[in-house]
């Protein structure tokens, strides 16, 4: 499941986690978007866990947002993954 980070859970998400659910399907979640405009990271999480109902266990994080965003720090890695490495 895909999330835009600058909109957070749409109904479109909604109706997708009543289906993952019916049909007992798990699933990942990304967040995308991450270099533009995009509300508080931690806002985020506790939208999709509160709103879809479902727990979150961030494997990244973000270093920087928007205009500020650099690339994202692996947290069982230990490792930054920065823009520049593309």
């Amino acid at each position: 499941m895909v999330i835009d980070a600058a909109k957070g859970v749409e109904d479109r998400t909604r109706k997708l986690m009543e289906v993952t659910r019916l049909r007992d399907t798990p699933i990942l979640t990304f967040m995308n978007k991450l270099d533009r405009d995009i509300r508080d990271p931690m806002e985020l999480l506790d939208e999709v866990e509160n709103e879809l109902k479902i727990g979150c266990a961030p494997i990244t994080w973000p270093i920087g947002c928007g205009k500020l965003f650099k690339g994202v720090y692996h947290l069982y890695k230990d490792e930054n993954l920065s823009l520049s490495e593309r």
